[in-house]
């Protein structure tokens, strides 16, 4: 028997299980690559929406803080601090975990509510200079809300 007719069968066969293997682990490697790149994006998109609901809730409560509110807040209580220590919270969950022009918008939607919140208490409630004052914040909280959504598109 020709030694090059048992030869060839084998070489083949393991060239053939090496190519195999070596896909495989290429493709179990881009597999996990990929989940780990989705569950990234899913706890940013959570980040972000955790944030706007803390803000949310700082601007309503500052909002309430205001004179002639249908609905005040009772006064000498600091109910405004619970809302900015969640809004402070969420805040560093997205400089840990997001990219920096998502982050970069956060940090104004939060310098914003911080100016709304030193004007709010000389201000009536719902009065132009009272929407003039949270118009900024509004709009950093947009943009916010578009960086958000364009990280949670990509």
């Amino acid at each position: 028997m020709d030694p090059i007719t048992v030869i060839l069968p084998i070489v083949t066969l393991l060239l053939g299980a090496g190519a195999s293997a070596g896909v495989d682990a290429i493709k179990h490697r881009r597999d996990r690559r990929d989940k780990r790149v989705e569950a990234l994006r899913a706890a940013q998109v959570e980040d972000c929406t955790r944030f706007l609901d803390a803000v949310h809730d700082a601007a309503h409560r500052l909002g309430r803080t205001a004179p002639d509110c249908p609905y005040p807040l009772p006064r000498g209580e600091h109910h405004y601090w619970g809302a900015d220590a969640d809004a402070a919270r969420a805040m560093r969950r997205i400089e840990v975990s997001c990219p920096d022009d998502v982050r970069d918008a956060a940090r104004i939607v939060v310098a914003r509510l911080r100016s709304f919140r030193d004007v709010v208490e000389d201000l009536p409630y719902g009065g132009p200079q009272y929407q003039s004052a949270l118009r900024p914040f509004q709009q950093a909280r947009g943009d916010f809300i578009a960086q958000a959504r364009m990280l949670a598109l990509s």
